[in-house]
């Protein structure tokens, strides 16, 4: 038997929570810049065409890059607001982590989404589902008030189609809110206010995040509120994704992630142990959530 000696005892254990903070404001005003071009191009144009000629001729026309803003603004204040409610939980029960990351893109609205990396094992079903469902329960709540504005504010116009015309998928919500607001004729749709395009995309951001698999955010929801049959629950899942692929390909892409990442969620120490019903019941919201957003084809 032996004992650390004085020196050994003595040895300081690293501080968390030790953030990079020119990494993390550096690829948030790059992705800023990124999502106003990008997004300038969306809104002021109902059918963009991305050449970098008309991404450079653009980026010096205050008319593209106020609509952008309009576009980017609320599209990024969605987003940290996911990434955020995540962090603070991670901050509540001193499970280290970095800050949010946000990943530019000169294509599409000029974003991948934004990450941030959890450092410590987590210790409990309960501070899993906590992390997990804090995220996309902040984001929802945020995109909520610029859907509802944003839809108030669209333009009814003529549907129209053929070749270069995107349509995007309708979630329950902007299905709800638009019957609401609206009482649209026949072959009328709504060209959307850039508010209502970027909770578009942050709702469709929160659906991909709840898709239940391995440590997607809805991953750890249903494995803290089901345990170990989130196992079995996952593969039928999976095989319903692998259908939708052949609606929308782009869902084959998620199944080859959820692959590459195993669609089980790690097990942790107290799987057996329910958990209490205040939890449950956000879970549940989590649940609706996920219906309010779904898009099974969400560009066509």
């Amino acid at each position: 038997m032996s004992f650390p000696g004085p020196a050994e005892a003595a040895i300081p254990v690293k501080p968390k929570f030790q953030h990079n903070y020119l990494l993390a404001v550096g690829l948030f005003v790059l992705t800023f810049a990124t999502t106003t071009l990008m997004g300038g191009l969306w809104v002021a144009e109902p059918t963009p065409i991305f050449t970098w000629q008309q991404l450079v001729l653009k980026f010096v026309s205050w008319e593209y890059l106020a609509a952008g803003m309009r576009f980017s603004g609320p599209l990024l204040f969605i987003l940290l607001c996911h990434e955020m409610g995540h962090y603070l939980a991670c901050r509540r029960y001193r499970v280290d982590a970095t800050l949010p990351y946000f990943l530019p893109a000169p294509l599409g609205v000029g974003t991948f989404g934004a990450f941030m990396k959890i450092k410590d094992p987590i210790p409990s079903k309960p501070i899993l589902f906590d992390i997990g469902a804090a995220g996309p329960i902040a984001g929802f709540l945020a995109a909520l008030p610029f859907a509802a504005y944003g839809l108030y504010h669209s333009v009814p116009v003529l549907a129209q189609g053929g070749e270069g015309v995107i349509v995007l998928g309708e979630p329950l919500l902007f299905k709800a809110l638009t019957l609401a607001m609206w009482r649209l004729g026949e072959g009328v749709t709504l060209m959307l206010h850039p508010f209502a395009f970027a909770a578009w995309v942050g709702m469709l951001a929160t659906m991909l995040n709840l898709l239940p698999f391995g440590q997607l955010d809805g991953g750890h929801i249903l494995y803290a509120l089901l345990g170990r049959r989130q196992r079995k629950i996952a593969l039928p899942l999976f095989a319903g994704l692998l259908v939708m692929g052949f609606f929308w390909w782009v869902w084959l892409l998620w199944a080859a992630f959820i692959l590459f990442m195993g669609p089980f969620h790690p097990r942790l120490w107290d799987e057996p142990i329910p958990l209490g019903r205040k939890r449950k019941l956000l879970g549940l919201a989590a649940g609706v959530i996920f219906i309010l957003t779904f898009m099974p084809v969400p560009v066509r």
